[in-house]
């Protein structure tokens, strides 16, 4: 172990040595003597040797040529999450605490296809790798033909962000050094700190409840003209937890009436198409985005507007995660502890009671939404 242990050290030391020297001639830099020295040291002749892996190609058995490959000396990291929008994006927490815990880390965020562009442009979220689980990897020949072919075999730590067995048999088989899934004690803490606490067993550094943040590119076009928006998402994937129709008519309306704002219906899927029918139906004015836009589009859409009133966890924290000024709202309290964006972190506001079409309003009002 000692041994194994300076030799780690060794190329550590000669890793950062080359790239210093290796910057100062490309800035035309001149350093100490020290530096220089290492090119006439017996370290650097060791590091010519070991500073390359070797990679051999056969040809009916016979060796054909031997391939330098650079050596990688950087700690790669696998934050795994292959559940839904909301929670991939509540997994960026974790990914800047790793950054600030390990700055010279590899973040590699592996999710669903379907949301590969939220994990995509993450802040400190360096490569995505798409887990087609009802594609190409699906069932068990498919999960080893993404082990096969994943190109960070033996990460430094995975992280099992969604309770997943797949996701642990893939750490194992990528034989990563630390495999660290959620903790049950934490179950009844909020899902963005539950996320990034599972760095607390590789690091004494203090783990921060960190805001998670979306960097949207920029050539990004907004599908919208330039006047001004609010945006509503009245539907989640559980009908209990959306807002009633009459509510949602009396709050359009209400903007409408006394607002210079237009409301944009975002959502996705049958139940969202259904009731903004219903809407439609009803007289109700707004612009109809439902199951119109990508997400780089929606979330150009939520950029593009004074705010977002949602009840879709996803949505909302898509909203925040671009500063988009966000009324939460909640109509089961059981969700509010582990999925309600925190105030001290978000322009927010969270409604879990006497959800109204004029509270809803007056939040807006709060947040300076209609000023904006």
């Amino acid at each position: 172990m000692g041994g194994f242990g300076r030799i780690n050290k060794k190329t550590e030391k000669i890793s950062t040595s080359l790239q210093l020297i290796r910057y100062a001639k490309e800035h035309n830099i001149e350093l100490p003597e020290k530096y220089t020295l290492v090119y006439k040291d017996d370290h650097f002749w060791w590091a010519i040797k070991h500073y390359y892996e070797k990679k051999e190609y056969y040809f009916f058995g016979i060796k054909i040529c031997t391939k330098n490959i650079k050596f990688d000396n950087v700690k790669n990291f696998i934050i795994f999450n292959t559940a839904c929008f909301g929670d991939v994006l509540l997994c960026n927490s974790l990914a800047q605490n790793i950054k600030n815990a390990f700055p010279e880390s590899r973040v590699i965020f592996v999710c669903d296809k379907n949301w590969e562009d939220v994990a995509k442009y993450q802040e400190d979220v360096d490569e995505v790798i798409v887990y087609d689980k009802k594609g190409e990897h699906k069932g068990l020949i498919g999960m080893l033909k993404f082990v096969k072919h994943f190109k960070y075999k033996k990460p430094y730590a995975s992280f099992i962000t969604y309770k997943n067995i797949r996701n642990y048999v893939i750490s194992k088989l990528l034989k990563s050094r630390f495999i660290i899934a959620e903790n049950q004690k934490n179950k009844n803490l909020h899902k963005q700190l539950r996320h990034s606490l599972l760095l607390q067993e590789l690091t004494h550094k203090k783990i921060e409840n960190l805001p998670i943040k979306y960097n949207l590119p920029n050539k990004t076009k907004n599908i919208l003209n330039n006047e001004k928006y609010i945006s509503m998402c009245c539907v989640t994937k559980n009908p209990p937890k959306d807002m009633p129709i009459n509510t949602a008519i009396e709050l359009i309306n209400k903007i409408n009436s006394e607002t210079d704002c237009k409301v944009v219906l975002t959502g996705n899927g049958d139940l969202s198409l259904n009731y903004a029918k219903e809407l439609e139906s009803s007289g109700a004015n707004f612009i109809n985005l439902v199951n119109k836009t990508s997400i780089l589009e929606l979330g150009a859409v939520l950029k593009g507007s004074v705010g977002l009133i949602s009840v879709d966890t996803g949505t909302m924290h898509f909203g925040y995660a671009n500063n988009v000024p966000t009324v939460a709202v909640f109509y089961e309290d059981f969700c509010v502890p582990i999925w309600a964006p925190k105030t001290d972190l978000y322009n927010c506001v969270v409604i879990d009671k006497n959800q109204t079409a004029e509270t809803i309003f007056i939040s807006c009002q709060k947040l300076g939404v209609f000023n904006g």
